[in-house]
């Protein structure tokens, strides 16, 4: 049995923000390992929350994160968190472990990226140990205040590695149904591949033809650095180096983040590390709009993600685009900072589980809902799109991409209050003139000539 990613990730954002005592393997020294794995069990059993037995989704049984030991007269773990599983009556019934370390008693332990997993039940009926929910990274340090933040609401699309070859016809293809915006990955090998120095010299390229064509691009630094063995150091050196290049496009480059995911298996632990994240913020130019990541599917929103200026989310595939927009919406009142769904669920001709949906209208919800709670943005994410291919274009994918382009051109913006001016008042002036007696009113000639000899004979 597996950790699932969600829980992994949130061990190895605590290893990133409090480090694995080292020592010299003696009992005082193991005491201060127990210490610091009671710290992360009570983050586990924060995060992860038992569901309540009265919940109506709660059929048969319920379950607790928590703490171990072998027997009633063993210390507790070094190494270990537990699960403990009961049914509806409170009686214990499952008893799961899994070892976070290794080496543990050789005062150099180190994070296991897949630990190992025990029944603890069938091995000498160990003791579960109950901990309390503590959020030891509730008051992580975030990033600095003077970075420009996202201007406007942005519609993407998800268009990986478009820079490489530079298809046109993407580009036509987005534009036709309304989306201005690509979301680009440096480098990566996970479609096409390209080195650290190809993705760079491509990156330009691509961003000079965008400009021609009046289109935009978020833009993603980092990805693949524990796949392709990248250190510290040459991260550094490309996120400085490709600040340089988005710099010089204002007028494209709505915004960078720093990594795709950072708690993926596929980065580094560092890409966790909030110190270490900070360096790479101050790499970048203050000009550009800058986040620090991303959560792994449907991971909570923690402080480290909402180290830079805007927050990218990327859904849990299992809830619906109103589902994921609320905690999206919620996130964006928590960190004060913009929210853009960055990476929902794909969409593709057949439909996955968990992966892939085959409904165009799909498309149509996540923008609707985008608006709805008023966050920063919303990518379409078509399977086409992991390589910018338009031959691989379905017709479920060209539907979902005009009705998400279509539901965001049709988004209501309220017009702009035009005040009204507030009269000023005219002075009135009196003006003596003669009086004015109508044509109709005038004397004939012979009421003058009468008029006159009247006065004669008078």
């Amino acid at each position: 049995m597996q950790l699932s990613s969600k829980v992994l990730a949130r061990i190895h954002e605590f290893a990133a923000t409090y480090s694995i005592p080292t020592g010299d393997g003696s009992d005082i020294y193991l005491d201060t390992l127990r210490a610091w794995m009671q710290r992360l069990c009570e983050q586990i059993r924060h995060d992860f929350p038992c569901p309540n037995a009265s919940d109506e989704e709660v059929s048969e049984q319920v379950f607790e994160w928590g703490w171990k030991r072998a027997s009633a007269t063993r210390p507790l773990s070094k190494e270990t968190l537990a699960l403990q599983y009961r049914d509806l009556s409170g009686r214990e019934t499952e008893l799961h472990g899994w070892d976070l370390l290794r080496g543990a008693s050789t005062g150099a332990p180190v994070l296991s990226h897949n630990p190992s997993y025990h029944d603890l039940v069938a091995e000498y009926n160990q003791i579960f140990v109950p901990v309390s929910p503590v959020n030891h990274l509730a008051n992580m340090p975030v990033g600095l205040s003077d970075r420009a933040t996202l201007s406007g609401f942005i519609a993407s699309a998800s268009s990986f590695d478009w820079h490489l070859q530079r298809d046109i016809r993407w580009l036509d293809f987005l534009v036709s149904a309304n989306i201005p915006t690509l979301r680009l990955v440096v480098s990566s090998v996970y479609r096409r591949g390209s080195t650290l120095v190809q993705g760079r010299s491509a990156l330009g390229l691509g961003l000079e033809v965008l400009r021609s064509r009046k289109l935009t691009a978020l833009v993603t630094i980092n990805t693949d650095t524990r796949t392709r063995d990248i250190d510290r150091s040459t991260c550094l050196d490309h996120t400085r180096k490709t600040s340089d290049i988005l710099r010089a496009y204002p007028d494209v480059v709505l915004g960078a983040r720093l990594f795709n995911e950072n708690s993926h298996g596929v980065e580094q632990s560092w890409a966790s590390d909030p110190a270490f994240l900070r360096e790479l913020d101050a790499a970048v130019d203050r000009s550009i709009p800058l986040s620090w990541g991303a959560n792994h599917g449907g991971e909570p929103v923690s402080a480290t993600l909402a180290g830079g200026s805007w927050i990218a989310f990327h859904s849990d595939r299992d809830g619906t685009p109103e589902e994921n927009a609320k905690i999206m919406a919620d996130a964006e009142k928590r960190f004060d900072r913009p929210v853009i769904d960055d990476e929902p669920i794909g969409i593709f001709r057949d439909a996955q589980p968990g992966r892939r949906v085959n409904d165009p209208q799909w498309a149509a919800r996540q923008a609707r809902a985008a608006l709805k709670f008023g966050l920063g943005g919303t990518t379409l994410h078509l399977d086409a799109g992991i390589a910018a291919d338009v031959d691989a274009l379905d017709d479920v994918q060209r539907e979902s991409a005009r009705l998400f382009g279509e539901t965001l051109s049709l988004r209501v913006v309220p017009p702009t209050p035009v005040p009204v001016p507030v009269p000023v008042p005219v002075p009135v002036i009196t003006v003596e003139s003669p009086i004015v007696v109508p044509p109709h009113k005038q004397p004939s000639l012979w009421d003058r000539i009468r008029w006159f000899i009247r006065r004669v004979l008078r």
